[in-house]
């Protein structure tokens, strides 16, 4: 235990559902089960996160963070988190910076890019951006794809005949949800998960029970590594049925939708669906067999490791850096601030929780269903 190396990781959000959320958590746990004691730092984090981590990662406030240790990778998301630690004083020994998007503010790297410090990006769509605008010979950029990890790696039996089908999004378009009523009409069973609908965590046995899945970013590996057909389409629309001719070109864009930005009516998503099944049926065997070479987390997290144990950086001395760690810690003092406020008021509101949780299980139900959410949003910030 005490021989453990210590893996940090830094994240913005730790409460819902969303991509940035699961790959970090699942990154720690793997991690975890390799031998690391994983350190998570975030601003926002529920207790539903927190209770999800505790067997695998230590979770904390960022500026609540242990700096007595010595950490021996650092792997920095969402800044100012990590410019701020650094200026604390934080002790690495790899450090390197992630991005997720190259559409989130919060994904646009630390400039400590610019000065060789390795970029770790989850597609080469994003790779070609972020050298884009760093504009740096010195930009290190390495594609970390999507993953799954080992319990995805298990045989899904489907029938070939077309049943159930799964939505999974967090920002439905109107032509893919017309096109879900178009289904039902024919009698097949659409369930729609992510934001404004049933709103949880993409696990294997949940997947399972379709025999196609509609979506976009990562849940498209969990879907072919365990061998169920997947429909690319989602707000930026995207290619409809993921095939081997395909594959490498929507994974390129990190299965979003954009390698084409094709938009398409309900009409057409419906009669693509039920005159392509057929086919995609075909061809999972193929693209589950691609899937499990190239998106195994743990196989992708020896790479992973390997890249960052050939850099040994330090910090820069220049005005550039100084003056962007100076808006970094001015910045994380802000949110610092607010959230101490945020956890005052917490104190306040649990009798009137406890208050409107006693209401709502004896009536009022949908009433009281905005308050309670309103009260959740209220506990995010932890600062204990």
């Amino acid at each position: 235990m005490k021989n453990k190396k210590n893996f940090l990781i830094t994240g913005y959000h730790f409460y819902g559902w969303h991509g940035s959320l699961v790959h970090i958590c699942e990154l720690a746990k793997e991690l975890n089960s390799l031998g690391y004691c994983v350190y998570l730092a975030g601003v926002e984090i529920s207790f539903e996160i927190k209770e999800l981590v505790k067997d695998f990662a230590k979770l904390y406030f960022f500026d609540n963070l242990p700096l007595n240790i010595e950490y021996e990778y650092v792997l920095a998301y969402h800044e100012p988190i990590c410019t701020y630690l650094l200026n604390k004083g934080l002790k690495y020994n790899k450090l390197a910076i992630g991005s997720l998007s190259k559409f989130v503010e919060c994904e646009i790297p630390s400039v400590l890019c610019k000065y060789g410090f390795p970029l770790v990006v989850n597609s080469k769509e994003n790779e070609i951006y972020q050298k884009s605008i760093f504009e740096s010979d010195n930009l290190n950029p390495y594609v970390f794809v999507n993953s799954a990890p080992l319990n995805f790696m298990k045989d899904v039996n489907l029938t070939g005949v077309l049943k159930n089908i799964v939505i999974v999004s967090n920002h439905l378009p109107e032509e893919l949800l017309n096109a879900a009523v178009y289904l039902k009409d024919k009698n097949i069973q659409v369930d729609i998960i992510g934001k404004g609908y049933k709103y949880l965590r993409i696990t294997p046995g949940l997947l399972s029970n379709y025999d196609l899945v509609i979506t976009i970013g990562k849940t498209v590996q969990y879907a072919l590594t365990l061998g169920i057909p997947v429909y690319n389409y989602d707000h930026f629309g995207g290619a409809g049925y993921i095939t081997p001719d395909n594959i490498d070109k929507e994974e390129f864009y990190n299965f979003s939708g954009r390698s084409e930005n094709r938009k398409i009516s309900a009409e057409q998503i419906y009669n693509e669906i039920l005159s392509g099944y057929e086919q995609s049926f075909r061809n999972i065997k193929e693209l589950k067999n691609i899937a499990r070479n190239r998106y195994n987390l743990k196989d992708n997290i020896f790479k992973l490791l390997d890249f960052l144990n050939t850099t040994s950086l330090q910090l820069p001395n220049t005005p550039e850096w100084r003056i962007y760690e100076a808006r970094c810690v001015q910045y994380a003092k802000t949110i610092i601030n607010y959230s101490k406020i945020f956890n005052n008021v917490n104190k306040l509101l649990k009798p009137l929780k406890i208050f409107y949780t006693i209401i709502n299980k004896l009536s009022f139900k949908k009433f009281y269903k905005n308050k309670l959410e309103q009260l959740e949003v209220l506990s995010l910030f932890e600062v204990d």
